[in-house]
């Protein structure tokens, strides 16, 4: 286990062979990462989560209010992650940030304006998605091959990006509101 809750800048290569650090906590200062955690099965963190700070072994993860962004791929793989509790701060995801997870259901809040590119694409178990009014753009391929069964786009979704939806072949229900 390993917890920084003051860290700011986590060098190329700090942790490297570490290899039995599984349990990763980190504070509302981080900045920069440029290292790998391989191994963390459980994550709670409240800052940004940097792009390819850990492999696909997450199980879980636990986001403060200092979430404000998750990095392209940043839970990318990750099979045994089924279910995450978004925060309300959250305004960015990056491209494929939970590409090929494994989860079942999320909710998008509000304040993500633009939903990137292949964010969840080929989540296969992914069944149950909500996009809370606030959100603008879905971009492309973002929930390519899903298995979203019905989904609710609201009023303020005023674009949605080639291939969205493609390969989604459980989704059976679509409202659009007014």
């Amino acid at each position: 286990s390993l917890n920084m809750p003051n860290i700011v800048t986590i060098e190329n290569n700090a942790f490297y062979y570490c290899t039995n650090i599984s349990q990763l906590t980190i504070g509302a200062r981080l900045e920069t990462c440029a290292t790998t955690f391989e191994n963390v099965t459980k994550l709670n963190i409240d800052s940004p989560v940097p792009e390819g700070m850990l492999g696909d072994k997450v199980a879980e993860v636990t986001f403060g209010d200092g979430v404000t962004a998750i990095g392209a791929n940043a839970f990318k793989s990750c099979a045994d992650l089924k279910s995450v509790e978004l925060p309300a701060t959250l305004t960015a995801i990056g491209e494929n940030a939970f590409y090929n997870s494994g989860l079942t259901s999320v909710i998008i809040p509000a304040a993500v304006k633009t939903l990137s590119n292949g964010a969840f694409e080929d989540c296969a178990s992914l069944q149950s998605v909500t996009i809370e009014d606030g959100v603008e753009s879905i971009g492309e391929s973002a929930f390519y091959s899903s298995a979203i069964t019905a989904l609710s786009l609201p009023a303020s979704v005023a674009a949605v990006g080639d291939g969205a939806f493609k390969n989604c072949n459980s989704l059976a229900k679509l409202d659009f509101s007014e």
